[in-house]
This record gives C-alpha cells, structure tokens and sequence, in this order.
C-alpha cells in the first residue's frame, strides 16, 4: 500500500553522461541496479521503527499540504539543516566525481 517516488540528483555537468552512456554492471543497467537498490532500501525501511526526525514538529509541518511551503505560500529554504546522510555519501561522492561537478554542488 505504499508508493515509492525515488528522486535522484544529478549534478549539471552529469546529465550528458547519464544521457548518453548505456552503463551496464552484470546482467543490469545502471538505471536498473539504482532502482533495485533503492526498492530494497524501501523494503528494509518499512520494517524499521520510525525515526526520531520525521516526527518532530518542524519535519511534520514541512511535509504537509502544500508540500514545500509554509502558511504564507512561501518556499522553506533549498538547503538542508542536515548533513548528508552516511549511506548515501558513496553515492553522491561516486556522482559528483563521475561527473567531474565541482561547481554547484558540494558536501554540506
């Protein structure tokens, strides 16, 4: 019953890479294998109790309709008042120097 929206940042100078590349790992495409792990990530989630974050107040008002705005219609800021993530930090560290980015998008 649940639905999965997996958002994937690309940094500029990476689209033509993502674009134009047939990445294959195995018996998969890149493409494939980031969906199969982030469906296995999802499955593994479900399963674990809630953290602490996403039941703290300013989380839950944030994420309420109108996603992405507060009471005034105005926009919560881009930058995240967290540091990235540890599982994630592989991923976009592999990203970013794949992609030679070193313009835009930087570690927090």
């Amino acid at each position: 019953g649940k639905t999965q929206i997996f958002l994937l940042h690309i940094p500029a100078k990476g689209i033509d890479f993502f674009e134009n590349s047939a990445l294959s790992l195995g018996d998969e495409s890149l493409e494939k294998k980031i969906i199969s792990k982030s469906r296995n990530s999802l499955d593994t989630k479900m399963k674990m109790d809630i953290a602490p974050e996403l039941e703290e107040e300013e989380w839950i008002i944030r994420t309420s309709f109108p996603i992405g705005l507060d009471m005034q219609a105005e926009f919560f800021p881009l930058m995240p008042s967290a540091k990235i993530h540890p599982e994630v930090t592989d991923l976009y560290e592999a990203i970013f120097e794949m992609t030679n980015d070193n313009e835009m998008n930087t570690i927090w």
